[in-house]
């Protein structure tokens, strides 16, 4: 039962740190670009 618990969290925690982890890859793409 935990591990049911547990995924719906788990799955929320992760996708705000996947869209960070894009938007700053986005940014240093963005960056190279530029130089």
């Amino acid at each position: 039962m935990d591990d049911l618990a547990a995924r719906p969290a788990a799955s929320l925690a992760a996708r705000p740190a996947a869209s960070l982890a894009a938007a700053s890859l986005a940014a240093a793409s963005l960056a190279a670009a530029s130089e």
